[in-house]
């Protein structure tokens, strides 16, 4: 069997676990498709090993943070694009909004006394503000993909009984805010200036509750610092990367002591700091970092198709120690004291919710997604060794020995991504008429700082090679039909897409999603940075435009003769629609049959959109596959 379109109003994702300070359960956004496809219905779930139960009825709930002794729940429901905080009491009633209407509200973090502190672009008292004319930059960043143009940051707000007030007032965006173990600090993460901002390397700051608040930087670079977990005595453990290798630099694990020095601590050889697997079926939604819990710090790391719980001691020293999971792919992680609650799937499963506590067993506390056990075609892990005998892991969904079925290469988008050991719902859809070779070329996460830097400089080179050294070896065992080929990917994977189709006409047609076309263009206009294309690639623009223009498959449009459909999102600021724009016509300049999709939507909208959009892209790829025998 294999999955259907609709199906996917059958997928539950599950997301931001969070353990009840008692230690005996906890809770997670349960999110589902609405009936008419039109967006999705979010709750917030009780799970526990003798219950489960909704506490919210949604449809826009998620933001899940208890207070400090677990008396109360805090959230944010989101209605009309304006998110509410609302405090549930544990012991029973109803949920009671607290402080104003916000945008942008994305992190709830309750203080002992009562207050809390909110996340947020801006309240919002009445109909939201309209956009101010002209939108005038001085900064680096003037838009997000998802978000759209800058108009405010977000920052944090202390909201008491009638008051709301700013705790950092800079013009740049705070991320991964979490209230330190006493209840007194914020710890966060944010630009510290413009020479910061250029390169989008972030400083870890602190700001202090008691009294009037005050803003602390707590780090100077050079490494980029990403999410926090701070313990009593004052040491802060965060991930960071000291961008060695440019945008290829594979994270690590480092710990601000109390007098403020910044040690890396040593970490899995092979290790990706957190969870790197592409996946269209979880959704993470919830803090990531490090978690201090009951004398140990965790975490998630990506290691060869799979992302592990890691734990060490918090006191420092010593090496990070794999935590069993029942499930080879762990998305997200909720803990307290010596209680886990985390999100995990496998090939044969989709979300899943698990519990430990103590010393015990992992408990499994849902079965929402059960029935897809039973529908799932299965995916095989294989390897092959490229010409330069690197080894090349992929995942081939729909093999059948022997059976020269028509294939699908699907490449992952990054280039710094991976697929790993858990299914995705369009590679089981296409799955029904095709096999689905889904390869981790060189650059891919999870392999380590050299396998992850073999791409820069060199897109459209080795790393071609390891996808067609895959299609060729499963062609020559007779598994798939080296007459009936297709190729299809996203972002990176919509780079290689249209490279590929620009150096070889062997595949019968191509499917080039929100591509990188033109790199060139692509500087300067991208949200991920102007210093990403000359990361990548190599020279700066000025130093040798001919550079990027030679590894851009518009340059190779003249060669392309295989039929190339066009997708993109017209709100892409990562990939913007100028890149596929140039492709399509390019396409038509040069005689190419070709269709152009546009899209509501920003980057992720094939993947991460509203249902009815995810179900007629794909349904619109297959249908260009079908008529292209």
């Amino acid at each position: 069997m294999s999955f259907t379109l609709s199906d996917l109003h059958r997928v539950v994702t599950l997301s931001h676990p969070v353990v009840h300070p008692e230690g005996h359960g906890g809770v997670a956004v349960h999110q589902t498709a609405l009936p008419d496809g039109s967006g999705y219905c979010r709750r917030i779930l009780w799970v526990a090993p003798e219950e489960r139960r909704f506490l919210t009825s949604g449809p826009g709930d998620t933001a899940p943070a208890f207070g400090d002794d677990g008396t109360d729940l805090w959230f944010v429901r989101t209605q009309d694009e304006l998110g509410q905080v609302y405090r549930l009491p544990w012991a029973g009633g109803e949920a009671v909004p607290v402080g104003p209407r916000w945008e942008g509200a994305s992190r709830v973090l309750p203080l002992p006394d009562g207050r809390v502190v909110v996340a947020a672009k801006r309240p919002v008292e009445g109909a939201r503000p309209e956009p101010v004319w002209p939108r005038h930059y001085r900064r680096w960043q003037w838009h997000y993909d998802g978000a759209g143009f800058f108009e405010e940051p977000t920052r944090l707000y202390l909201v008491t009984a009638g008051t709301t007030d700013v705790l950092d007032d800079s013009p740049y965006d705070v991320s991964n805010a979490v209230l330190s173990p006493d209840g007194i600090s914020v710890v966060y993460t944010r630009l510290a200036d413009e020479a910061a901002a250029a390169t989008e390397r972030a400083d870890l700051f602190c700001v202090n509750l008691t009294g009037v608040p005050h803003v602390e930087r707590l780090t100077e670079g050079p490494v980029a610092v990403g999410s926090a977990a701070p313990m009593a005595d004052g040491t802060i453990w965060f991930y960071g990367d000291d961008r060695r290798f440019g945008p290829a630099t594979v994270g690590q694990l480092y710990r601000r002591t109390p007098d403020g020095h910044v040690v890396r601590e040593l970490f899995g050889e092979e290790w990706a700091i957190g969870n790197a697997l592409s996946s269209d079926t979880h959704v993470p939604v919830g803090p990531g970092g490090p978690r201090v819990a009951g004398g140990f710090v965790y975490g998630l790391a990506t290691w060869h198709g799979t992302t592990k719980i890691w734990c060490r001691p918090a006191a420092g020293g010593g090496t990070p120690e794999v935590v069993d999971a029942p499930d080879p792919v762990v998305y997200e992680l909720g803990a307290h004291e010596d209680a886990l609650l985390y999100v995990s799937a496998s090939l044969e499963g989709l979300d899943a919710i698990h519990f430990r506590s103590g010393a015990g067993h992992d408990i499994r506390l849902t079965d929402d997604n059960d029935w897809a056990g039973d529908t799932l075609t299965a995916t095989e892990e294989i390897a092959v060794t490229a010409s330069d005998g690197l080894t090349i892991p992929a995942y081939v969904t729909g093999r059948v020995s022997g059976a020269h079925r028509a294939a699908i290469l699907f490449v992952h988008g990054g280039p710094h991504g991976a697929y790993g050991l858990t299914p995705r719902f369009d590679a089981q859809v296409m799955a029904q008429d095709y096999t689905v070779i889904q390869v981790n070329p060189r650059g891919s996460m999870g392999y380590g700082q050299a396998f992850q830097d073999a791409v820069r400089g060199d897109w459209g080179g080795a790393d071609m090679a390891d996808l067609v050294a895959v299609v060729d070896q499963l062609v020559a065992a007779g598994d798939i039909d080296g007459e009936r080929l297709y190729v299809t990917g996203g972002s990176y994977g919509g780079f290689m897409t249209s490279w590929i189709v620009g150096h070889t006409n062997r595949f019968k047609a191509a499917s080039a999603v929100v591509p990188v076309t033109n790199l060139v263009s692509f500087y300067g206009t991208s949200d991920i940075g102007w210093w990403f294309a000359p990361g990548e690639v190599g020279p700066d623009l000025w130093e040798d435009p001919q550079r990027l223009w030679k590894q851009s498959p518009l340059a190779y449009a003249p060669n392309i003769r295989t039929p190339t459909q066009v997708m993109a999102g017209e709100d892409d600021q990562r990939c913007p629609i100028e890149q596929a724009e140039q492709l399509y016509v390019a396409l038509k300049r040069f005689g190419v049959d070709t269709e152009f999709l546009r899209y509501p939507g920003s980057h992720g909208f094939g993947a991460l959109s509203k249902p009815t959009l995810r179900q007629d892209r794909l349904r619109r790829l297959l249908e260009w596959f079908r008529t292209h025998p």
